[in-house]
């Protein structure tokens, strides 16, 4: 006698159903992921240069500010002695292009892109013809005042 067989399957179970791909889910995740990037950078705040000198070869002392190319507002980073070099350090960076005013605009303006400025080793330096400019209105220098 020979044993009976009997064609027996496995029982089938049934998967739970995940449902359909939900693009939202991946578009919200991605936008979110993209506000969170923005948010970074707008609250990392602003970025400064180390230092910054100033060459005055001239018999001249001047103030000296410095703004950027929308000229937002003018930062004054101090007093630059005649014939010296005054650094001035942790300087608000100005941007692709900076802006240093002297002596509240008398001795002009002098413009620079960064990368001069990065390639000079972030040191400008005053032209000695400025003083010659100057001379007219504001006199001999040893006879200023200090």
């Amino acid at each position: 006698m020979s044993p009976s067989t009997t064609d027996r399957t496995a029982p089938r179970r049934d998967l739970p159903r995940v449902g359909p791909f939900r693009w939202s889910w991946l578009v919200a995740a991605l936008v979110t992921l993209t506000c969170l990037i923005g948010a970074n950078r707008v609250l990392a705040g602003p970025t400064f240069v180390d230092r910054i000198a100033v060459v005055n070869p001239t018999s001249y002392a001047f103030d000296v500010e410095i703004t950027g190319a929308d000229r937002h507002g003018w930062l004054q980073l101090g007093e630059v002695d005649q014939r010296a070099t005054t650094e001035f350090e942790v300087v608000l960076d100005q941007g692709a292009a900076w802006i240093v005013r002297l002596a509240d605009g008398e001795g002009g303006e002098l413009r620079f892109t960064r990368d001069e400025l990065v390639r000079a080793g972030w040191r400008v330096e005053i032209p000695t013809s400025i003083e010659s400019r100057l001379r007219p209105t504001w006199g001999r220098p040893e006879l200023l005042a200090r």
